[in-house]
């Protein structure tokens, strides 16, 4: 029976090893076999110790870590792992547009600096419920429920992971322990605010790009963050067609837009005061697009109520010039509008929601209806586009189309 000296030993070999610990090794084999004990299966147990050794030590040091896992490193793996923008080939995959920029800002704000360095297995009910009061007290309802909600997540991707043994969002109710149900926002611009909105628009003393991007959301009911981000490269006013990419789309899919006349009117006066070859809403220094907050921010600072104080520094002097009276509107409600005066106008829901990009619940139309009824959403938007010319009066002169309020 013939065994290999130093078999698992690195430097078992001459000249690392002499004649003499040669002997002494061969010796130990021997009275191990003397002793009726098979030298082969000693060494087989010997490894099977080491590895058992090995195996504890590393479940060891991962409970240790797991214990010792804060709230904000948690963190950082969901938003790492889930949040993360990705997308192969062009399409998005997962995660979120931002990689999850908006959620850190409000956990950095309403979470963290309360629990973010307490371990993550010790959090309790009650702990989350003291971040969720902190918020409600501060009348931020709809925040609260947001942050439960992005708790809720967190704790479910710690579960499966074993990171934690519990979720201690379990038992809290959006409705009762939150911020309550979600008001459901039902914003629309009746047809009389959409002419008081033409005739305020030059007192308001908007930027150009601005004004002309409400009637753009307005005709083509897309997303203020998808005209922030339109390049003239996705436009065709020959042929009246706009391709909004996946990248910028909620669903992150490409979708097409019909321009009616009206609509190819604001996009060549964009195209008159083009100031960035890409983008058609360049941002501050032409480096990158327009931030959609700070259209959000030009239109709602021109429909606050007048304090008889002075503006605060950046804030538009031309207060309460928007304001309409069916009370605050935003971008989305432009959206909102333009759909509803589709459907006034004898469109269909289904082609409505075509227009809008929406996923069909429908998943057999999903994957076998794939025209994408064009002709239909090319009519619906020529209508959509003809109702508003002749809410505001609109008459052509050259390439652009000048409103007066009828």
């Amino acid at each position: 029976m013939w065994f290999k000296l130093f078999a698992d030993d690195p430097a078992g070999g001459y000249p690392q090893k002499s004649l003499e610990d040669a002997r002494r090794e061969a010796e130990r084999l021997w009275a191990l076999k003397s002793a009726g004990k098979d030298p082969r299966l000693e060494h087989e147990r010997a490894l099977e110790a080491e590895r058992e050794r090995v195996r504890r030590e590393a479940e060891e040091a991962a409970e240790l870590a797991r214990q010792q896992l804060t709230v904000r490193q948690l963190f950082k793996r969901w938003k790492e792992a889930d949040l993360a923008h990705v997308v192969i080939d062009g399409e998005k995959r997962r995660g979120r547009k931002d990689g999850g920029a908006l959620v850190e800002l409000q956990f950095e704000k309403h979470v963290l600096p309360s629990i973010g360095e307490r371990q993550a297995v010790g959090i309790r009910r009650a702990d989350l419920m003291e971040v969720l009061d902190k918020i409600k007290q501060a009348g931020l309802n709809r925040t609260a429920n947001t942050i439960l909600s992005h708790l809720r997540q967190m704790f479910t991707f710690a579960i499966v992971r074993e990171l934690v043994e519990r979720d201690p969002t379990a038992g809290i109710s959006k409705r009762r322990d939150a911020g309550g149900r979600d008001a459901e926002r039902e914003r629309t611009l009746s047809d009389e605010e959409i002419k008081a909105l033409a005739a305020a628009m030059p007192a308001a003393r908007l930027p150009k790009h601005t004004q002309l991007a409400v009637w753009i959301m307005l005709s083509t009911i897309c997303r203020v963050g998808e005209l922030m981000q339109a390049q003239w490269g996705d436009l065709d006013l020959e042929d009246g067609v706009w391709n909004i990419p996946g990248r910028t789309t909620k669903n992150g899919r490409d979708h097409l837009v019909h321009l009616s006349p009206f609509a190819v009117a604001q996009f060549s006066e964009l195209l008159e005061l083009k100031e960035h070859k890409d983008f058609v809403f360049p941002g501050r220094g032409g480096e990158a697009c327009l931030d959609q907050k700070t259209v959000n921010k030009q239109l709602r600072d021109r429909q606050m109520q007048p304090s008889g104080r002075a503006p605060m520094k950046g804030r538009s002097k031309q207060v309460g010039a928007l304001a309409l009276p069916g009370g605050t509107w935003t971008p989305h409600d432009l959206r909102r509008t333009g759909a509803t005066l589709m459907s006034r106008l004898g469109i269909s829901t289904e082609i409505i929601h075509l227009c809008q990009n929406h996923t069909l619940q429908d998943q057999l139309a999903r994957i076998y209806i794939r025209d994408g009824r064009l002709a239909e959403r090319r009519g619906a938007f020529d209508a959509l586009g003809r109702k508003l010319e002749e809410l505001i009066e609109v008459r052509q002169t050259g390439q652009v189309l000048e409103f007066r309020v009828a």
